[in-house]
């Protein structure tokens, strides 16, 4: 007759248990990939991945003395188109901006660069065109300069209050991101 008891079952084999071990590990680190996977997708479409950042490209903001036309003498700077070189008073070095942003004004054609000084350079440069405005021509001029060239060298009608500017100066469109990108302290495009 049989017994109503069965015989216990066999005790689990190690090469089971060790298989089971690694499936769950390298489970988990398939999982664990395809999460950085996502989170890599998600944030590349959305933009907002790291971006490399370098020093800012510094500017000056310089009164003009003299203009003339080229060859250009030694000690003045050549207009980045080179039809003008000019010979500049000391101004004001910006080194930090709080904001460079490309854009097109409204109604306009010409690529800019809308630039957001921080709180003291926006003192500076208030005080720099408060004078310069009733000075005879050219001296009522303010040159930007960037990297040795003069962008542009607008006629000031009025002292310029507040923490913007706007560069100007033939730009396309890569050309005022790329310089805006520089001004913020990150690498061109």
């Amino acid at each position: 007759m049989a017994s109503p008891y069965s015989p216990p079952p066999p005790p689990p084999r190690r090469s089971s248990l060790k298989w089971l071990v690694v499936a769950v590990v390298a489970g988990s680190v398939v999982l664990s990939l395809l999460f950085v996977a996502a989170v890599a997708v998600v944030a590349v479409k959305t933009g907002e991945r790291e971006e490399p950042v370098t020093d800012p490209v510094p500017f000056s903001l310089q009164p003009v003395l003299e203009e003339s036309s080229p060859p250009c003498a030694s000690g003045t700077l050549t207009a980045t188109d080179g039809t003008a070189c000019y010979r500049l008073a000391e101004g004001l070095t910006v080194r930090r901006v709080g904001d460079a942003q490309a854009g097109i004004r409204t109604g306009d054609t010409e690529w800019t660069v809308q630039v957001r000084l921080e709180k003291a350079d926006a003192d500076a440069f208030h005080r720099l065109t408060a004078g310069l405005h009733q000075q005879p021509p050219p001296r009522n001029r303010l040159a930007i300069v960037v990297e040795g060239k003069v962008l542009t060298a607008p006629t000031l009608t009025q002292p310029i209050p507040g923490d913007e500017l706007e560069i100007t100066g033939n730009f396309t469109q890569e050309a005022a991101t790329d310089l805006a990108r520089r001004l913020q302290g990150r690498r061109a495009s």
